[in-house]
């Protein structure tokens, strides 16, 4: 009931086992035990992490919470050898481009003479190599030569919102604190992305980034941040003096999720801008 119920409710699952488990004193089965935690992640998709005590359990769900807020760059599943000289580096970043293997990224090489003649290579150009088709010369064109669109942390969506407010909104807006810290009375920490001033409006604005669709979950999150906003010395000032609060979730791919309460709106940012 428990795995069903976190599979249910939370994005990301995790369970962790905090120290060892004395099976003398506990009179449980190593093998029950085992088969337990294999069921939690193999039929319900919850994630076992393991830690020695207390403390490092502490630091795994800070290490968690912290990835989650500002994010991380992805981890290359590419394998990498060292390349033992400059033709096979050479070739091996021909064989990165899309339907390039080892013998078609040694012929291009051999055709064009370089990698920066590759680069610089039309469509016509790579047609004419055996093996190319219009398909996959235009794919490897596009790869050459499209913009690197790619928002890869939150930390990058934040310093570019940080950077241009215009990326979310339409009217002037200053930028009043970034990862902003707000406890509550249970000191529960909970960390706003960025906090916006809209003194036309006397507006508290406070966003929430994502690089995913937004789901149910981010709406609660952001309404917790509003809810406990008055417990911020830096924000009870503007509050006191009659200053209202909303939220804004943003993220920079398509999402249909469309927040319940009024003071919460959702922007998709344009990831191009």
């Amino acid at each position: 009931t428990s795995a069903i119920y976190l599979r249910e409710h939370f994005q990301v699952p995790a369970l962790i086992v905090e120290g060892k488990v004395n099976y003398q004193h506990s009179m449980m089965n190593p093998q029950a035990v085992r088969g337990a935690l294999s069921s939690m992640m193999l039929l319900y998709g919850v994630n076992v992490l393991a830690s020695t005590d207390a403390e490092e359990t502490a630091e795994l769900i800070a290490m968690m919470a912290r990835q989650e807020q500002i994010g991380i760059p992805e981890i290359s599943l590419i394998p990498k050898r060292k390349a033992a000289t400059l033709d096979d580096r050479q070739r091996r970043l021909i064989e990165m481009l899309p339907g390039c293997g080892m013998v078609m990224a040694r012929e291009l090489l051999q055709h064009f003479g370089s990698v920066q003649r590759i680069v610089g290579a039309t469509e016509d150009e790579l047609l004419a190599m055996r093996g190319i088709g219009a398909k996959k010369a235009k794919q490897m064109v596009k790869v050459l030569s499209a913009e690197y669109e790619s928002v890869d942390t939150e930390k990058n969506l934040e310093d570019a919102i940080g950077a241009s407010p215009k990326l979310l909104f339409t009217q002037p807006i200053e930028l009043l604190a970034r990862q902003h810290h707000i406890y509550t009375d249970e000191m529960d920490r909970h960390i706003v992305d960025l906090v916006f001033l809209d003194h036309k409006a006397r507006e508290l604005i406070l966003v929430e980034l994502k690089r995913r669709s937004l789901l149910p979950q981010d709406g609660r999150q952001i309404g917790r941040y509003l809810t406990n906003a008055d417990q911020s010395s830096l924000l009870r000032g503007y509050i006191d003096d009659g200053w209202t609060v909303r939220g804004v979730l943003a993220t920079v791919v398509e999402s249909d999720y469309q927040s319940d309460d009024p003071i919460v709106s959702t922007v998709i940012v344009d990831r191009k801008r």
